[in-house]
């Protein structure tokens, strides 16, 4: 059994869910108590998706990037029709079949109207190519964009000006990744991807983690620490006060294949925003300090 089935079996039984029996995804419940929210269209000849906001019990409400034929929790997408500015989705197990719409969405390009901007960002980094890193932003904050791009170079350019005009800065990370930080932050968030290059080399053979397999929705940064233990092989130690120190929320999906030492980089990028790092600790174990110093 691969390194990776390994881990997916061992966080079934730590009660963490998983995705679709293929990824890592920590999140909340995904039953859905009523109907979606349209919040967008995403369009170009060889890319279409919708983000639609869902309410979960509780009273939660998340965003979501999905493509035809996805489906969160009851509510499924039968079809995306940008032309028109709607979507029609399938809600289980009634089988109910709902249209909702979005104003002046342009038949080829991009249509958010403060959407999510979390699954927006998501969006970025599937267009992109990179795994987007960015601090926490919050439940709440949404972009706002019409733009009728054609390729998707022109969406990237136009999702980064949106970006930049909500006070974000984007900065290129190696071949893999791209940090998205709030403008106020630019200046500290500097690129580090070389120190993958330094982890690789205490590797025998890289192991290639599957795109999308990390997945983590809005999830409780504990269950991440628990995540990057498993992650290294090594037993989490001083348990109580990691839980103390890792107290947050985390958002992270891996938009293209990892190897375990790009994912532990990316880890160990947002831990240190959340003030923190994780220290190794005699010959099997690991634990979670607090960060001095610049928090990336």
């Amino acid at each position: 059994m691969r390194t990776w089935n390994r881990l997916a079996v061992c966080l079934i039984l730590g009660s963490v869910a998983t995705h679709g029996g293929e990824g890592l995804s920590l999140a909340g419940p995904e039953t859905i108590g009523s109907a979606p929210a349209l919040e967008g269209i995403f369009n170009l000849p060889d890319f279409q998706r919708c983000l639609v906001l869902v309410n979960e019990p509780g009273s939660s409400q998340f965003s979501h990037a999905l493509a035809k034929g996805h489906r969160v929790g009851n509510v499924e997408v039968i079809t995306i029709n940008p032309a028109e500015g709607r979507v029609e989705f399938m809600l289980w197990p009634e089988m109910q079949s709902l249209v909702v719409e979005i104003s002046n969405s342009p038949p080829i390009g991009i249509s958010f109207q403060n959407a999510g901007l979390v699954p927006a960002l998501e969006l970025y980094g599937q267009v992109k190519g990179r795994s987007i890193l960015h601090p926490f932003l919050g439940y709440s904050r949404t972009l706002t964009l019409r733009a009728p791009a054609k390729t998707k170079v022109e969406a990237i350019e136009a999702i980064e000006a949106a970006l930049k005009g909500e006070g974000l800065a984007v900065v290129p990370d190696g071949t893999k990744f791209v940090l998205v930080v709030p403008q106020a932050q630019a200046a500290s968030a500097v690129p580090r991807s070389s120190l993958i290059k330094v982890l690789a080399q205490k590797a025998k053979q890289p192991e290639m983690l599957p795109e999308g397999m990390l997945d983590f929705r809005n999830a409780d940064t504990s269950q991440a620490v628990r995540v990057y233990a498993l992650l290294v092989g090594r037993e989490l130690k001083d348990a109580d006060q990691s839980w103390r120190i890792a107290s947050g929320v985390i958002a992270f999906r891996s938009q293209t294949r990892l190897t375990k030492e790009d994912a532990r980089y990316a880890l160990d990028t947002l831990f240190a925003w959340q003030g923190f790092e994780m220290v190794e600790v005699g010959e099997k174990g690991i634990k979670v300090v607090r960060k001095v110093g610049p928090q990336h």
